[in-house]
């Protein structure tokens, strides 16, 4: 009897590996607890430097705070569930800052807590994402902006250039802007040139499946997958522009997997420019530090005839 026993127990450890339901790991889908209907709530106090975002209202909530000139610098905005957008158009979090000029821009630190934004359909000229511009903060040395431990699946994102799942823009103006342990599943982005004259198109660029325009600033440990992008040019996997400064170097590391690229410089041609389209960074000037492994990609560049 013991030996029957234990045969049988062999045999039922035996069977879930033989069918695979024991031998990978995948990533769980997160619970989705918060469903955003589109109305926006006021963002609460900080208590302890902290600020605490419980609802989708709340999270719409920060994009009107930001690009209403609120900073948020020093302020950390922590996000306490996973949210469904429900493809409702979204306002990016920022929507000015240039390397002279902060304003308007997010300057805080995000961090996403291991949560998951999914379904986020978001439009608009330049500057596109769930976040718009996210720049250094220039009130303090100490200060750094960052945002980390986020996860964004299903975004449509389309503009006229800067674009990207997770901001359109991002630049390290007076400290440091860390982007860290980000990762983006099933995004499209279609950018395509902007009317700036008559009949004179131009734009169509800096198109990422994470970020659309890095300048100077560290985005490490973030992952791409399942991305389809739309470009005239300028356009990556991960990032679709990445510049760095006399005084600071981007550092870019981590992953992509099944990109698919389409530069179109037919259908609002304004010249046959150098496509720049790559599978990670599509446009790299200066001398950044680029560390990226990757698999599966098609590139199809399309040139007016």
């Amino acid at each position: 009897m013991k030996k029957i026993l234990s045969f049988i127990f062999a045999i039922c450890l035996i069977i879930p590996v033989s069918l695979g339901l024991v031998a990978c790991k995948e990533d769980k889908e997160p619970k989705i607890t918060e469903i955003w209907d589109g109305t926006i709530a006021e963002v609460s106090a900080p208590i302890d430097g902290v600020i605490t975002i419980e609802t989708a209202e709340e999270l719409a909530g920060l994009a009107v705070a930001v690009n209403g000139n609120t900073s948020f610098a020093g302020i950390t905005i922590k996000l306490a569930k996973s949210m469904d957008l429900d493809n409702l158009d979204w306002t990016p979090i920022g929507i000015k800052g240039t390397v002279t000029d902060a304003s308007y821009s997010f300057r805080g630190h995000f961090d996403g807590n291991g949560k998951t934004i999914k379904n986020l359909k978001v439009s608009g000229s330049h500057n596109v994402g769930l976040f718009g511009v996210v720049t250094g903060d220039n009130s303090s040395e100490e200060n750094i902006t960052s945002i980390k431990n986020l996860k964004i699946v299903n975004a449509l994102v389309t503009g006229n250039s800067c674009a990207g799942a997770l901001a359109g823009k991002v630049i390290n103006q007076y400290t440091r802007v860390e982007i860290s342990k980000v990762k983006v599943e099933s995004v499209r982005v279609e950018v395509v040139p902007e009317l700036v004259a008559p009949e004179t198109y131009g734009y169509g660029d800096s198109v990422g499946g994470i970020i659309g325009y890095v300048e100077g600033a560290n985005v490490t440990d973030c992952s791409a997958k399942n991305i389809s992008l739309l470009a005239y040019r300028d356009v990556g996997g991960m990032i679709g522009s990445v510049v760095s400064r006399v005084d600071r170097k981007a550092r870019i590391s981590g992953t992509y997997r099944n990109i698919v690229i389409v530069v179109d410089q037919r259908t609002y041609h304004y010249g046959e420019i150098e496509a720049n389209a790559t599978p990670d960074v599509g446009r790299n000037v200066g001398y950044n530090i680029i560390d990226i492994d990757g698999y599966k990609s098609n590139i199809t560049v399309n040139y007016k005839m």
